[in-house]
């Protein structure tokens, strides 16, 4: 009894121990990933002009291929076509310094779509796809490309949504608590959402340092509605996973799944700052995203 005793102590604590390596391997293998991807995305961006619209252009191939795959199982080819072929004319539009063309060939391609759905239900997803890739895609291109402070405005959001995603992800682990929104996404928490805006209120304090225009109460305040947005977009990203009980969208990136599971964040948040830029007009006066 005793030696058995004993076995079952050491085959616990074996387990313990196992669990423990796996997980800081998988966080070992989250952060070499995130650091990959923020390279990459920086140096495009950086780069600017053809080169960012060609990374815009390969995220959205990969975006629609996932959504395809999740939304419209048995269609996925012509699903996948079909959203590509908008997000790319649309970026590439975009791209050419056309950014309401680009909007329009979105806006019709899903309310073609929206139409057709009457007949062909799994429609109705597809015209969901073209607005959740399609108008991100417009929207980054576009804001990368406002004079005097595009490069500024696109790092801005990058680093919010980045701030935010790490913040609220380790807060709910540690944390835990209250559940956010159980019936959409049972893992995360209000610790989580909390988190997380309260980095990104940090990355707002953080530029005002930069050599941005705005003060750093609007800066802050800026922060926040991204913060939000982009926990929207997650949340709202999680539901759709959940309602095609798909617990990743893909698995290109180690250690965090599709990409889609990475910029899900990102495709509301740049909606948002798009929006405010347009509603402050601060994009046609020089200032880009910056009141």
């Amino acid at each position: 009894m005793i030696g058995g005793r004993t076995q079952s102590c050491n085959d616990g604590a074996v387990d313990r121990d196992a669990v423990i390596k796996a997980k800081q391997s998988e966080v070992l293998l989250r952060v070499m990933s995130a650091i990959v991807l923020v390279t990459i995305a920086l140096s495009a961006t950086y780069a600017g002009n053809w080169s960012f619209v060609a990374l815009v252009a390969a995220a959205a191939i990969v975006m629609s291929w996932e959504w395809s795959a999740m939304t419209c199982r048995a269609h996925k080819d012509l699903g996948f076509f079909a959203l590509a072929g908008v997000a790319l004319t649309a970026a590439f539009i975009a791209g050419a310094r056309w950014p309401v063309a680009a909007f329009g060939v979105v806006a019709a391609a899903a309310l073609l779509a929206g139409l057709l759905a009457a007949r062909f239900d799994r429609l109705i997803w597809i015209a969901a796809g073209a607005l959740f890739i399609g108008l991100p895609v417009v929207a980054l291109i576009w804001l990368r490309h406002l004079p005097g402070y595009g490069w500024w405005s696109v790092c801005f959001v990058f680093a919010v949504v980045w701030a935010t995603d790490s913040a609220a992800y380790a807060t709910g682990r540690i944390l835990g608590g209250a559940k956010l929104s159980p019936h959409l996404s049972p893992n995360k928490t209000w610790s989580g959402f909390f988190g997380g805006l309260l980095a990104a209120n940090l990355v707002g304090m953080a530029f005002a340092l930069a050599p941005v225009p705005g003060s750093t109460l609007s800066l802050v305040f800026l922060a926040s509605a991204l913060s939000v947005a982009a926990q929207m977009g997650d949340l709202t990203e999680s539901a759709i996973k959940r309602k095609f009980e798909t617990k990743d969208a893909g698995s290109l990136i180690p250690g965090h799944g599709g990409l889609l599971d990475r910029v899900d964040g990102l495709a509301f948040a740049v909606l948002a700052a798009a929006g405010l830029a347009l509603l402050a007009a601060s994009g046609a006066q020089g200032q880009g995203i910056f009141f």
